[in-house]
């Protein structure tokens, strides 16, 4: 049990990682089919810091499948492994229960009936529709930002902002590099203001905050 714990555990933080479903990882996919590249490398190395201190940073490359870095930490670092496959217990029926009973909304639209409109049990004029959207984008704080940049026809695609990481070093337009080790772009959308997450607010420790997936702040 706690082999498969913990090996759903580091399923999961890959597809945090690499934005993949989980259910789309499995122990023997290969680590290269997944699309793990340098950048994902170090983010993946910081998530797992935070359970096993000792890790070090370069293990993922001895690694060829999920299910090697499972095998890993489980023989390099048993006591953390078993501390935290604890952590992780599984859902109880009664709270199985509790969020079953909690109250899903449908996306799909209720289509009124005409007869019941003409018989005065619904009144159409009296219907209220509710509708909100918000969103950053790159290059666009809000969406009346963002409106103005496709009107004006500006490209958000842009370098890597030094104050995300510094390209040199990792891009390489060598075909061999790109094979082996460097990034194969270094031109992206990039939001602004990232780490300007409001952990306190969403009940997030700023450890835990620390180290979560970037995506994650802005979902």
């Amino acid at each position: 049990m706690q082999n498969e714990t913990l090996l759903a555990w580091v399923i999961e933080r890959f597809a945090d990682v690499m934005g993949h479903d989980a259910a789309r990882i499995e122990a023997h996919s290969a680590l290269e089919d997944i699309g793990l590249e340098s950048m994902a490398v170090v983010a993946m190395g910081r998530l797992l810091e935070a359970h096993f201190p000792l890790l070090p940073r370069t293990f993922l490359y001895d690694c060829r499948t999920v299910g090697d870095v499972h095998q890993y930490l489980l023989s390099n670092f048993p006591d953390e492994a078993a501390r935290l496959s604890a952590s992780l217990r599984p859902v109880s029926p009664r709270e199985e229960a509790h969020a079953s009973a909690r109250p899903h909304f449908s996306d799909e639209w209720e289509v009124l009936d005409d007869d019941l409109t003409d018989a005065g049990g619904v009144n159409a004029d009296d219907a209220i529709a509710i509708v909100g959207i918000a969103g950053r984008y790159p290059g666009a704080p809000d969406l009346e930002s963002f409106a103005a940049l496709l009107d004006a026809g500006v490209d958000a695609v842009g370098e890597v902002p030094a104050e995300r990481w510094s390209a040199d070093g990792l891009f390489s337009g060598d075909p061999v590099a790109r094979a082996q080790w460097a990034s194969t772009s270094k031109w992206g959308g990039f939001l602004r203001d990232v780490d300007a997450f409001d952990s306190a607010f969403f009940g997030v420790s700023a450890v835990d905050a620390d180290v979560m997936d970037p995506q994650r702040h802005t979902k």
